[in-house]
């Protein structure tokens, strides 16, 4: 959880240090430190729940709903992956 921690939060620095650099490109660190995110998010709030099991945990099970609406916000990781393949093969 903590790798997966420390990972969004130098994607995010990554991607805000792009935005400042060059705003009219920084759409790949952007897709990549969002798609990344999302997924770390729901990593490991999915991750507490196991931890919790049964006895369940309000904070952790809402904290997996909200994580879960982050995967499909923004159109979905469909779109980010669609926006990174478009810059890797210099579409967009």
């Amino acid at each position: 959880m903590k790798i997966r921690s420390e990972l969004c939060r130098c994607l995010a620095a990554r991607a805000a240090w792009a935005v400042e650099r060059a705003p009219e490109r920084c759409d790949r660190d952007a897709a990549v430190a969002w798609l990344v995110t999302a997924q770390g998010a729901a990593g490991t709030t999915r991750d507490a729940l196991t931890i919790f099991g049964a006895a369940g945990h309000p904070l952790a099970e809402r904290l997996y709903r909200d994580a879960a609406v982050l995967e499909q916000m923004d159109g979905g990781t469909d779109r980010l992956r669609a926006i990174l393949a478009g810059s890797l093969l210099g579409l967009g």
